[in-house]
């Protein structure tokens, strides 16, 4: 801290109005700052906790993605009009109990950054005078109570739990972006003509992947863009919208009318995958596109109902068709168009009239019906791209414009001619066409780029036209033959080449060229290739011999030559290269160095002072690692290197360890205060672990580390103490724990999967997403202050816990008020559920053999497995709106199953042998897809309803009797045979 005093000081810095210190990733306080900043920077200062500074005339504090700070400068005040904080979750704490405090002081602000806050539940006390306010990601908040009438951009992108908005958002506001805000869905139901009716200049409204919206209406008439893309439920938009110039609404396919009003303004409209529409599209085509007269881009992909399309507005640029599988014409004059696409339109047969010098792109996918259109193409006298995809009759293609810049050809397995002059054609992709025999003529001077991947049927022609090869295309700079299996030997290359690759080419022996520009050469599995191309020098980047086991007797005696060349090199893959022993001579410029599989492969030894990654899985006879130098190194990945038995020297910049299964391995001796990520599962002679540890840490995995956890038990207090910023800890089938404690409050996902002594967790974790304690049987209680932030909690066999559970039920899941997943599996002491939340999505239960009641609302609740509840009597009746799978095997009490709803797609009744009436009340399966009901020899009829499903599928008995059911109108469900001559005895279950 003198250090900074003595730095204004001294440098005379008492008028510094600009301080600019971002990604100072070692920064870690900030104190004696000048009085004078009106801007301060810190942008990615991972380290960064505490700014100790009085700040009275600062304007702009931006400290994004500085997420171990705690708390902001003091005497923040009424000159700020920016405070960005973007993923400083660190200070949630803080900010829950200073919001009025600091926000009442900042009496200008105008932009508020607070996205990715994923632990911020509630704002409050907002300064009126915001005008832009960013809350993108904050996954737990749910209010935002404050007035903002002066806001014009509220961004709350990805805030699942929001429930509301601010208040008195008014006739300022430009831009309300809320996509995958669902739990906004029902106070927009009874909301939007109060809000919609202030938002009097509203531009741009973004409501994607509101899922649980049905309806929209009393829209601003001054909506000039809006989003819906995904609103899987929405079928109603009942707005007049003249002004609107973008409608995106893909994948929302209940969708059955569009606003009303669009117009001239109309530039895009975006229907993918709206299905529902083309009914009415069908009859409305020319009233809707009579209107839009300046429509630029239409897409309608996967509108799979579609056959006929007219009445197209004359001025489209862009026509999107992507999988209209049932589309045969587009009868249309559309003079303007520069990019058709058309995949996996099969049955087209007549495309647009009056396409021409216009188009620049077209895109054809599966387009066989067009094939007799294709000689046409030399009308197209501007064409630049031409995409054919899977044409599978095609056989020749000629006629095509001179004009064309980029040809690819995709699977077109029938092409074996391609006879065109395409003088300025500069990529050619041929990928998968084996029968192609020749290229296009007269490719030159243009040419940059030529794919032959899979094109087999060329390697005679490569091989007798290499000077045509070299010649024509002298300014050939990528190269790629990727899987052309016969080519044996390549020489005459264009000494242009700067990329090329070779993956696959198994039979290729040689190549014989000089390449003195090349940049990146791949051969991945070219397991008999004997030497390297001449002339590789200081161009090279990228060498990668994945593999390339042929070459290792050339590498033996060639190393110091080849690598001493490459001066430049940053990457270097040598994996599964099996017969290396040593590796020395490397390129000091290394960045990468990928070793993974390189089985005897016993020494590297280099100096590489800018490595930055070095990854060796698997090299099970590595005893020496580079000793110096590796001043640069961040990710070290050593797992399954079981000669291993001790790591030292590493260097204090590495930021991840991987260790997992170095079986060998005992001691860690180094000091790695930046280390972030460290996974040494099953390295069970572990005994201690880096030393210097600290805030800097994100996840610790020790699964299986039972050498280690000795020690542990005499030095949690002293460890977990540093790990102040830790997130992920993973201490599985760690069989000897008994306790834990002193854990840091910052850990978001917890497992103890196998701790069998494990009985006490005895830690505040507020913050903690995810809980796994499968079969810690001895487990008594959990964690407390478990809260909102809490997802997961798997708690299969933990037969201990059902005491606690039994008393402390309401308690416990009232507190965790967005779990999604909970494993109760194999409790078989449990007895009864209730008080679930709301909010569970998974509800695990097998094996819960005393449960009898399961009594909890769970509209969102998408999973239910019970199987082997024998003694289960009663499930919720109602409230299962999103239920896809039940499974109830082998529940031996269930006597009646009713109450199903209509989003059921698989209901599972297994060895259900009390059961006897399936009863859908007022429902309809109407979404059913499998029904399993083998070895329930009570059930003797179906519902009817049932035979109404043609995609039902029903598992049964056969050598039971038949199952009555009304067949009038006739059986269209689908009937499975099983035979079960080997009847499994059902007492064990």
């Amino acid at each position: 801290m003198l250090f900074y005093a003595e730095l204004w000081s001294r440098t005379e810095l008492s008028s510094l109005e600009h301080l600019d210190l971002q990604d100072c990733t070692s920064l870690e306080t900030l104190s004696f700052l000048p009085t004078t900043l009106q801007k301060l920077w810190l942008n990615g200062c991972i380290s960064l906790q505490t700014v100790n500074a009085s700040l009275a005339r600062l304007q702009e504090f931006a400290a994004r993605e500085c997420r171990n700070l705690r708390m902001l400068p003091t005497e923040l005040g009424s000159c700020m009009r920016v405070l960005a904080l973007k993923g400083c979750d660190g200070l949630s704490e803080w900010l829950a109990t200073n919001q009025a405090a600091l926000f009442g002081e900042l009496s200008s602000l105008e932009y508020l950054d607070l996205q990715e806050w994923t632990s911020l539940e509630t704002l409050s006390f907002l300064p009126t005078t915001l005008q832009k306010l960013w809350l993108s990601r904050c996954s737990s908040l749910q209010i935002v109570n404050a007035s903002l009438p002066t806001l014009q951009i509220l961004g709350a992108q990805e805030c699942r739990s929001l429930r509301t908005l601010p208040a008195e958002l008014g006739s300022c506001m430009r831009e309300l972006l809320l996509k995958g805000c669902d739990g906004l869905s029902e106070w927009l139901a009874t909301n939007q003509a109060a809000l919609f009716g202030e938002l009097s200049s509203l531009e741009i409204l973004d409501l994607q992947e509101c899922t649980s919206l049905e309806t929209l209406s009393f829209l601003p008439t001054t909506l000039q863009q809006l989003w819906l893309n995904g609103c899987s439920r929405l079928q109603t938009v009942n707005a007049s919208l003249p002004k609107l110039q973008k409608l995106g609404a893909q994948e929302c396919r209940n969708l059955r009318t569009l606003p009303t009003e669009l117009g001239s303004c109309m530039r895009e409209l975006l229907l993918k995958g709206c299905d529902g529409l083309f009914e009415w599209l069908v009859t409305n085509q020319a009233a809707l596109f009579g209107d839009l007269s300046s429509l630029e881009h239409l897409d309608l992909q996967n509108c799979t109902s579609l056959e006929t399309l007219s009445f197209l507005p004359t001025t489209l640029q862009k026509l999107w068709l992507h999988g209209c599988n049932s589309l045969q014409t587009v009868n249309a004059s559309l003079p303007k168009l520069q990019d058709f696409r058309a995949h996996e339109c099969r049955n087209l047969r007549t495309p647009a009239t009056e396409l021409g010098s216009c188009m620049r792109e077209l895109w054809l996918t599966g387009c066989d019906g067009l094939s007799e259109w294709l000689p046409l193409l030399a009308e197209f006298s501007s064409l630049e791209f031409l995409f054919l995809h899977e044409c599978t009759s095609l056989e020749t293609l000629s006629c095509l414009p001179t004009t064309l810049q980029r040809l690819w050809l995709i699977g077109c397995n029938s092409l074996q001619t391609v006879n065109a002059s395409l003088p300025k054609l500069q990529e050619l992709a041929a990928l998968e066409c084996p029968n192609l025999r020749t290229l296009p003529t007269e490719l030159g001077s243009f040419m940059r780029v030529l794919a032959l991947i899979g094109c087999d049927g060329l390697s005679e022609w490569l091989a007798t036209n290499p000077p045509t090869l070299s010649g024509e295309h002298s300014s050939l700079e990528f190269l790629n033959l990727q899987e052309c299996r016969s080519l044996e030997t390549l020489s005459c290359l264009p000494t242009t080449l700067q990329r090329l690759r070779l993956r696959g080419c198994n039979r290729l022996q040689t190549v014989n060229a000089s390449l003195p520009k090349l940049q990146e050469l791949a051969a991945l599995e070219c397991r008999n290739l004997r030497t390297l191309p001449t002339e590789l020098g200081s161009f090279m980047r990228v060498l990668v011999l994945n593999g390339c086991d042929g070459l290792s007797e050339w590498l033996a005696t060639n190393q110091a030559a080849l690598f001493g060349e490459l001066s430049s090199l940053e990457i270097l893959d040598l994996q599964e290269c099996t017969s290396l022993e040593t590796l020395s001579f490397l390129p000091t410029t290394l960045q990468q160095l990928w070793l993974n599989g390189c089985s005897r492969l016993q020494t590297v030894n280099a100096s590489l002072p800018k490595l930055q990654k070095l990854e060796a899985q698997g090299c099970r006879n590595l005893r020496t690692l580079p000793t110096g130098e590796l001043s640069s190194l961040e990710i070290l990945d050593l797992q399954e290197c079981t000669s291993l038995e001790t790591l030292s020297f590493l260097p204090t910049t590495l930021q991840s360890l991987w260790l997992s299964r170095c079986s060998s391995l005992q001691i860690v001796n180094a000091s790695l205060p930046k280390l972030q990520k460290l996974a040494a599962q099953e390295c069970r002679n572990l005994r201690t672990l880096p030393t210097e540890l600290g805030s800097c840490m994100r996840v610790l995995a020790l699964k299986g580390c039972d050498g280690f956890f000795e020690s542990l038990v005499t030095n949690q207090a002293a460890l977990f103490g540093e790990l102040s910023s830790l997130e992920h800890l993973d201490l599985q089938d760690c069989t000897s724990l008994e306790t834990l404690s002193f854990l840091p409050t910052t850990l978001q996902k917890l497992w103890l999967d196998g701790c069998i002594s494990l009985q006490t967790v005895n830690a505040s974790l507020p913050r903690l997403q995810e809980f796994a304690a499968r079969e810690c049987r001895n487990l008594r209680m959990l964690p407390t202050e478990l809260g909102s932030c809490m997802r997961v909690l798997a708690l299969k066999g933990c037969d201990g816990l059902s005491e606690w559970l039994a008393t402390n039920q309401a308690a416990l899941f009232g507190e965790l008020s967005s779990l999604e997943i909970l494993d109760l599996q194999e409790c078989t002491s449990l007895e009864t559920l209730s008080f679930l939340p709301t909010t569970l999505q998974q509800l695990w239960l097998n094996g819960c053999s005393r449960l009898q009641t399961v009594n909890a609302s769970l509209p969102k609740l998408q999973k239910l497995e019970a199987q082997g509840c024998r003694n289960l009597r009663t499930l919720p009746t109602g409230d299962l709106y999103s239920l896809q799978k039940l499974d109830l095997s082998f529940c031996m009490s269930l006597k009646t199953l009713s109450f199903l709803p209509t989003s059921l797609e698989e209901l599972i009744l297994i060895g259900c042998i009390e059961l006897e009436v399936l009863d859908l009340g007022s429902g309809n399966l109407t979404n059913l897809k499998r029904l399993d009901i083998r070895l329930c020899p009570g059930l003797r009829s179906l519902p009817q309803e049932l035979e109404t499903l043609p995609a039902l599928s029903i598992d049964r008995d056969e050598t039971l009797p038949p199952l009555r059911m009304d067949r009038r109108r006739g059986l269209r469900s689908r009937i499975k045979s099983w035979v079960r001559r080997k009847m499994l005895a059902l007492g064990r279950f």
